[in-house]
């Protein structure tokens, strides 16, 4: 980290925004992916503030989700979402197609509202999402598949989130994908779990 300092500290002093900016970004996704998700914030704010000096749309609405994205982290739910929605605008107002940022700022912003407890919001964001795309690889397909059962299970429609449940499995066995299929397992537990709980009660 010493490199990133002494480079930030050089970049500073040149006061050159256009390449201090990648400095700044490199370093936010350093700590990101160190799990120092307060640093990671502080970086990806002064990248952000120099693409919006440099005016570079695009990089913008990326930090922007970088931001959403490292929120959720920070339990700031509802910066992320403005985050989010930041982004978009900035690729909606420059008539920008950014599949890749598109499609995490909807997913996160499902997730958000997943967190919140506002599951009809958090399928409305999955909709748009899979109405929009449909070149998704088959983790990010799963990914939307179990936070759609995580909705239903919460909030209590067992019906559907065994029948989304089926669909995950199925895919998780034909990739084999172990992991993938021991969480399943997990959620038919749950599943199994309300429903009799649920026959009980009546």
């Amino acid at each position: 980290m010493e490199v990133f300092q002494r480079a930030e500290e050089i970049l500073a002093e040149w006061n050159l925004p256009e390449r201090r900016v990648a400095i700044y970004e490199v370093v936010g996704d350093f700590y990101y992916n160190k799990e120092k998700y307060h640093e990671s914030y502080i970086h990806y704010i002064k990248a952000l503030e120099d693409y919006i000096r440099i005016n570079h749309h695009r990089k913008t609405a990326k930090i922007y989700s970088l931001l959403g994205k490292v929120s959720i982290k920070l339990k700031n739910y509802q910066e992320t979402v403005n985050f989010n929605n930041y982004s978009m605008l900035i690729l909606e107002n420059n008539h920008m197609e950014e599949p890749k940022i598109m499609k995490k700022v909807l997913f996160n912003n499902a997730l958000v509202h997943w967190y919140l407890g506002l599951y009809d919001a958090s399928l409305e964001h999955l909709h748009k999402l899979t109405k929009a795309y449909d070149d998704f690889s088959t983790q990010q397909h799963l990914e939307i598949l179990t936070m759609k059962e995580n909705c239903y299970l919460d909030s209590n429609e067992l019906n559907q989130a065994e029948k989304i449940y089926i669909d995950i499995l199925k895919i998780a066995q034909e990739n084999n994908y172990l992991e993938m299929m021991a969480i399943a397992y997990y959620s038919f537990c749950k599943i199994y779990k309300k429903k009799e709980s649920r026959d009980k009660g009546h």
